[in-house]
C-alpha cells in the first residue's frame, strides 16, 4: 500500500480518532508528523514529495474575534496543491461553507460535534481515494534520501559567512553540499542545470539579505516545485528566530542564525509516524494521543526532579519578555500599579485578568507529560518556549502562572498532588493579608486555607484546550466550555473539588515568593 501523509489538528483527538478508525478498516498506510515544538516547513515539503497522497482533516477554530481554521493546516493544504499529489480533504461543514474558495470542489464535509453524521459519505470518499492511489500513472516526486544539500546566498560578505556556517553543519551530518552564489544566481532563469541542482537536493537552504536579489528568484523556483527549503532572512530588527507560518526565519546575528538552522535541520531529519499501524497495535484513540504528544529535547537546565519541590523555583520565568508582556496588559486593564494597595479583592482581580488573558489570547493545548511525574526527571517548558509551542502540561502551566503572579507582585504557590496512577499540579497564591509562615503544611491545613480564601488555588490547565476532563472539573464542564477551556470561576471550583478528593495526597506546596527572595 502506498504511503499517505496524514494532516490533522493535534488538539481535536475525538475527530481524529473517528477518521483514523475508518482508515484502519481500509488498511491505509497513513504517515503522521509527530508533534514538535519546531515548525519546519522544509520537512513538510520533504514529506509531501515522498508521499503518494495527502489526507487532511480541517476542523473549525473559534476565537474571540472570528471563526476560522488553523493557518498551519492551511499552509499544508497549499503545499499539497503545489506538489500535485492526490488529495482527500475532510472539512468542517461550517468552515467549508464560509471558506468555499479555499478548498477544492471535491472536499468532503463533516459535522464538528457529530463527525459520524456523514459516515457513509466518508467511507465512500476513502474508497474512491484508494482507487486514485492505485493508479499506476502517479509516482511520488522524491522517494530517495541521497543526502544532498544546496546552500544559496547572494554575494555579500556577511551572508556568505552565514552560508559557510550552514554548509559546515550539513557536512557534519554527511550531506554532500553544493553552493550557489554570485553569477550562478544571475542566470537562474536561463540555466536549466540550476533547476536540476535544486530538484536533485534533499534540502535547500536560502540565506537571504534584507533586499531582493537573484537568490529570491531561485527561491521562487524552489517554491513553485515544492522543493524542501529553509529560508533564513537577515533582519537587524528581528527579536527572535521563530519561523512564521510560511517557514520564514528572520535573524539578526550569526549565532541566532546557526541556532535557528540547527533546530530546523534537527526537525527536518525526523521521520513520520505510521498512524494506522499504531492504531492496529493499540487503538485509534491511543494512536492519536501518541502522535499529539510533542517530541521534547531534554535540556539539562530544563529538567526537574519531581521529588524536589523547592527546585521548581529554578524553572520560573519572572523576568522573561513573554511574562512581562502578559503582566503589562493586566496593568493597562486595571489602570493602576499592581503592587500598591494590596487587598484580597485586588489580588483576585489580578489573577482573574492574568488567567483570562491567557485563555482568550494564547492558543494553549493541554498535553499529558510523556514521562510520569513519579520518575526522577521531568522536562518543564519555560516562557521562551511558549511563543513557538502552544502545548503544555499541568506543571508547565503551574510554573507559568507562578511566574506571572510573582511578576504581578502576588505571593504565588504551586501545589503538587499525588492521585491514583498520576500526579497533578495546581497554581495559586496566598491572600495579601495571610501571614508569611507556611512551614510543613499538611493536607488538612491546605484544605482549610483554601476553604477560607486564605489560599486561592485554580486549575492552571483550564486555559488550555482539552477534549476531555483533566483533573477536578467534570466531563460536562470541559465539553460545554468555550473551545474546551474553563472560565476562571470553574477553574477555581475544579481545584477545590480535586483538593477535597479523599484519594489525593499532598506531595508538596511550594511557597514561591520566600524561596525566590531568600538570600540563600
Amino acid at each position: 500500500m502506498r504511503q499517505v501523509y496524514f494532516s490533522h489538528s493535534y488538539r481535536d483527538r475525538s475527530i481524529n480518532s473517528y477518521f483514523l478508525d475508518r482508515f484502519v478498516r481500509e488498511d491505509f498506510a497513513l504517515l503522521a508528523d509527530q508533534k514538535s515544538s519546531t515548525w519546519c516547513v522544509a520537512k513538510l515539503e520533504r514529506y509531501m514529495l515522498e508521499s503518494s497522497g495527502f489526507v487532511s482533516i480541517i476542523p473549525r477554530r473559534a476565537s474571540t474575534e472570528k471563526l476560522g481554521y488553523s493557518p498551519y493546516i492551511g499552509h499544508e493544504l497549499a503545499l499539497a496543491r503545489r506538489a500535485g499529489v492526490p488529495r482527500l480533504f475532510f472539512v468542517d461543514n461550517i468552515i467549508l461553507e464560509k471558506f468555499r474558495d479555499d478548498f477544492p470542489k471535491d472536499a468532503v464535509p463533516f459535522v464538528y460535534d457529530e463527525p459520524g453524521f456523514y459516515a457513509s459519505l466518508h467511507d465512500s470518499a476513502i474508497k474512491n481515494f484508494r482507487l486514485k492511489l492505485e493508479d499506476p500513472g502517479f509516482t511520488p516526486l522524491a522517494l530517495r534520501k541521497r543526502k544532498k544539500a544546496t546552500v544559496i546566498a547572494p554575494k555579500n560578505k556577511e551572508l556568505l559567512q552565514a552560508a559557510d556556517g550552514v554548509g559546515a553543519m550539513l557536512a557534519t551530518s554527511d550531506y554532500e553540499v553544493s553552493r550557489l552564489t554570485g553569477q550562478q544566481l544571475h542566470s537562474a532563469l536561463d540555466d536549466v542545470r540550476l533547476l536540476e541542482t535544486l530538484r536533485d537536493s534533499d534540502i535547500c537552504v536560502f540565506v537571504l539579505g534584507d533586499r531582493l536579489s537573484y537568490a529570491n528568484v531561485v527561491l521562487g523556483m524552489a517554491y513553485a516545485h515544492c522543493i524542501p527549503s529553509v529560508r533564513l532572512r537577515f533582519d537587524r530588527r528581528a527579536a527572535d528566530t521563530n519561523p512564521d507560518v510560511t517557514g520564514l526565519i528572520r535573524w539578526s546575528n550569526l549565532d541566532g542564525l546557526i541556532t535557528a538552522f540547527d533546530e530546523q535541520f534537527d526537525d527536518f531529519k525526523f521521520g513520520m509516524q505510521e498512524a494506522v499501524g499504531m492504531a492496529k497495535s493499540t487503538s485509534s484513540d491511543e494512536a492519536v494521543l501518541d502522535i499529539s504528544r510533542s517530541r521534547r529535547e531534554k535540556i539539562a537546565g530544563d529538567l526537574w526532579n519531581p521529588k524536589d519541590g523547592p527546585g521548581l523555583v529554578k524553572h520560573l520565568s519572572v523576568d522573561h519578555a513573554y511574562v512581562e508582556d502578559r503582566v503589562g496588559r493586566v496593568h493597562n486593564q486595571m489602570g493602576t500599579a499592581l503592587g500598591t494597595n494590596p487587598g484580597r479583592k485586588k489580588s483576585m482581580e489580578i489573577c482573574r485578568h492574568l488567567y483570562d488573558g491567557l485563555r482568550k489570547r494564547d492558543d494553549f493545548v493541554y498535553e499529558l507529560e510523556p514521562q510520569s511525574m513519579m520518575t526522577d526527571k521531568q522536562a518543564i517548558r519555560q516562557a521562551r518556549e511558549f511563543d513557538a509551542n502552544n502545548s503544555a502540561t499541568c506543571i508547565d502551566l503551574a510554573c507559568l502562572f507562578a511566574s506571572l503572579l510573582e511578576a504581578a507582585y502576588q505571593r504565588s504557590v504551586i501545589v503538587v498532588l499525588d492521585m491514583p496512577g498520576f500526579a497533578h499540579a495546581l497554581a495559586g497564591y496566598w491572600a495579601p493579608d495571610e501571614p508569611n509562615d507556611h512551614q510543613q503544611l499538611d493536607l488538612g491545613t491546605v484544605r482549610g486555607a483554601a476553604r477560607r480564601g486564605d489560599l486561592v488555588l485554580f486549575e492552571a490547565t483550564g486555559i488550555a484546550h482539552s477534549e476531555n476532563r483533566v483533573a477536578g472539573e467534570t466531563d460536562k464542564e470541559r465539553k460545554l466550555a468555550d473551545d474546551r477551556r474553563l472560565d476562571f470561576t470553574t477553574a477555581k471550583k475544579a481545584a477545590i473539588t480535586l483538593l477535597e478528593d479523599p484519594d489525593i495526597r499532598l506531595r508538596f506546596l511550594v511557597d514561591v515568593h520566600p524561596l525566590r527572595t531568600s538570600p540563600t
